[in-house]
């Protein structure tokens, strides 16, 4: 096991070794931690649409009975807190990413706006081709923007992620 050595602030000047990595060696560490949290709701949710293609829609009835509406509870669930997470962590991510002067200063806002946009409009696609209509449309659409935000990040984590690459590496 490497170890690493850092200055200790009750000591005032002696180095010491210990077991933890300073905060240098920890920035690649936690872009990876990073990387695959702002990647995980995006793949999740193809491997949730690969199952309602396989498996059917109903997979995700959340109006059906017993076993299949605990199992769509789950599945939804776990999507949102995870998606929720991870948005809350691509703000934070790029507010940190901002005060950096490496030039690159993403927008928070930019990427979880374009992301629930892209998600409401997906939904409105989705009531184009079905022919579906609702007797209130701007409530129908502010619902669907509240869950639009926590859920940004499955369209706004790999494009931030791949911006943050490409910045990276120049």
């Amino acid at each position: 096991m490497r170890q690493f050595t850092h200055q200790t602030r009750s000591q005032g000047g002696p180095t010491e070794t210990t077991g933890r990595p300073t905060d240098s060696s920890r920035g690649t560490e936690l872009s990876r931690v990073h990387s695959a949290l702002l990647l995980a709701p995006c793949t999740v949710s193809t491997i949730y649409l690969g199952l309602a293609v396989a498996v059917g829609p109903a997979l995700f009835d959340t109006g059906a009975s017993g076993g299949s509406r605990v199992v769509a509870f789950v599945l939804l669930g776990s999507l949102l807190h995870l998606a929720g997470y991870a948005t809350i962590r691509l703000d934070r991510e790029s507010h940190r990413m901002a005060r950096r002067a490496n030039g690159w200063h993403p927008d928070s806002r930019l990427y979880v706006g374009g992301g629930a946009v892209a998600l409401l409009g997906l939904r409105l696609c989705e009531m184009i081709v079905t022919g579906r209509s609702v007797s209130a449309p701007m409530i129908y659409f502010l619902g669907n923007a509240v869950v639009a935000v926590p859920l940004a990040s499955i369209v706004a984590g790999p494009v931030y992620w791949l911006n943050r690459r490409r910045t990276a590496s120049r």
